[in-house]
């Protein structure tokens, strides 16, 4: 099955409801609304050591060991179940979590290649969870990814780790074994799944029009009758 989760969305510019949504005081970044955010890209962060502060980083942790170049030596994903016991993530896991912020993600349905854009009921701001590496004067990020929920495996196997609302900031801080334990599938009732355009297809482009529907009712039950 294709490499899950390599694109999402973070659209929202109103400052003061992700310095409260996130428990925030400053944002250190300039944040503009992003349509189609992809690997290799400055991301939106916060990172558990400035839990106070929404900062940036590049989305891909390098593999050092391996004997490539460019956006094939380095990591977008980290599976949960095996996140604490593999050389590549375990130690970014105990001392480097993250928050990836975002509003939304895409997925698409193989072999077709059908677009959806997946978001909350309420289309509200969430928190992906992430590790966090130093990478000389800038850092680099990982988002961690988890086994589907009911909507989500009617595309793909895996999700991303989508934290409770509440929880974010004593994630970033609890201790790796507990930290672990929160990472579970969203729950699928909390969630909406809606098929997009082909536009969505190419990672250069990066406007509003990239999430227009596909049909006035381009919802996944619509799609899958």
């Amino acid at each position: 099955m294709p490499v899950m989760c390599l694109r999402y969305a973070f659209t929202t510019t109103n400052f003061k409801l992700i310095k409260e949504r996130f428990s925030l005081e400053n944002i250190a970044h300039e944040i503009k609304p992003r349509y189609n955010i992809a690997p290799t890209q400055n991301v939106p962060v916060v990172f558990n050591d400035e839990s106070s502060s929404l900062s940036e980083a590049r989305w891909g942790l390098t593999a050092h060991w391996l004997e490539k170049t460019g956006a094939e030596h380095l990591l977008f994903n980290a599976r949960a179940e095996s996140i604490d016991k593999k050389p590549s993530f375990k130690k970014d896991f105990e001392e480097r979590r993250c928050l990836m912020i975002a509003d939304s993600f895409y997925e698409w349905k193989h072999p077709e290649k059908r677009p959806f854009r997946v978001a909350l009921k309420r289309n509200e701001v969430f928190a992906f969870a992430g590790i966090y590496a130093q990478e000389g004067d800038a850092r680099t990020c990982c988002m961690i990814t988890t086994e589907s929920n009911e909507l989500i495996s009617k595309v793909h196997n895996r999700m991303p780790v989508i934290l409770q609302n509440g929880i974010e900031q004593e994630w970033l801080g609890m201790g790796a074994e507990e930290a672990k334990e929160s990472l579970k599938p969203y729950p699928s009732e909390k969630m909406q799944m809606l098929e997009l355009t082909s536009r969505i297809n190419s990672s250069k482009i990066d406007s509003p029009d990239v999430i227009e529907l596909k049909t006035a009712k381009g919802t996944l039950a619509e799609f899958m009758r």
